[in-house]
């Protein structure tokens, strides 16, 4: 709106002066752009805890998750705006306009910076030092390339093909399909859903979450947000979706059972 200029190059040090001499007037903005590295700081190791939750068994994060819980949430599970406003961009209206330009990044979120947890932009602000590169032809030249080195090899890319289910079977609980507009596809090797972990396999409290929003009283909006909700399925059809999440927290129900119909 300003028509202002911010010139953004691969050097910390020199993007750090720069956006000092554009905002030189205004009270406070070296101190609130001290807190803004720190806080950055602290959202990279925020990230590299997450990194570490992800390689831990369930098991053993259940069992630390009391205490290294509160840790990444103080580090980098608060939002990007929570963080701001902590660093004093909402103290002036030109600390606020610094805040907006150091957050020039938040594209890359996939979330506005009021939902986005503070790691990403701790991340991000780190990403791009030393520059960035991107692929000739633009971001279109990376699927082509995947998808002509899959027809190469006797696969096949379909686009507006909705699946509406993954077809398991029925003894050994594997994927061996999908449904696509009505007709079922099997694949060669094996079936990778890239929906999700709740669009593939629910979540436990799906039924009861739908309940709950579809409970009179809560007006219009969030009547019609109900039905959405408990119309919505996921992939995977129960009971088998229960079954797949309890494989993944490394339980399985019906190797329980057996052992219990075997001790009885």
């Amino acid at each position: 709106k300003t028509g202002e200029r911010i010139d953004v190059s691969k050097d910390h040090d020199k993007n750090e002066n720069r956006f000092l001499g554009a905002f030189s007037n205004v009270a406070g903005a070296a101190a609130a752009l001290g807190r803004y590295k720190s806080a950055c700081a602290r959202g990279r190791a925020a990230f590299t805890l997450t990194a570490i939750f992800r390689a831990l068994p369930p098991w053993c994060l259940r069992a630390l998750w009391p205490v290294l819980g509160p840790v990444w949430h103080r580090l980098g599970g608060r939002s990007v705006s929570e963080v701001m406003r902590a660093c004093g961009f909402e103290a002036s209206p030109g600390l606020r306009q610094l805040g907006g330009a150091l957050l020039y990044l938040y594209g890359d979120y996939g979330q506005p910076p009021s939902r986005a947890p503070w790691f990403l932009q701790g991340v991000l602000d780190d990403h791009y030092q030393g520059g960035a590169f991107m692929p000739m032809g633009g971001s279109a030249s990376v699927a082509k390339t995947l998808v002509a080195a899959i027809v190469r090899r006797g696969g096949q890319v379909l686009v507006r093909a909705p699946v509406t289910e993954i077809l398991l079977d029925e003894k050994s609980g594997r994927a061996v399909g999908v449904r696509c507009r009505g007709v079922e596809l099997r694949p060669r090797v094996c079936v990778v859903s890239t929906a999700g972990f709740r669009q593939t396999f629910g979540c436990a409290d799906l039924s009861r979450a739908a309940g709950q929003l579809a409970s009179p009283g809560l007006g219009g909006s969030s009547n019609k947000a109900a039905r959405g909700r408990a119309t919505w399925s996921p992939l995977v059809p129960a009971p088998q979706a229960a079954r797949q999440r309890a494989l993944l927290q490394g339980e399985d129900p019906l190797a329980s059972r057996g052992k219990h119909e075997a001790a009885a």
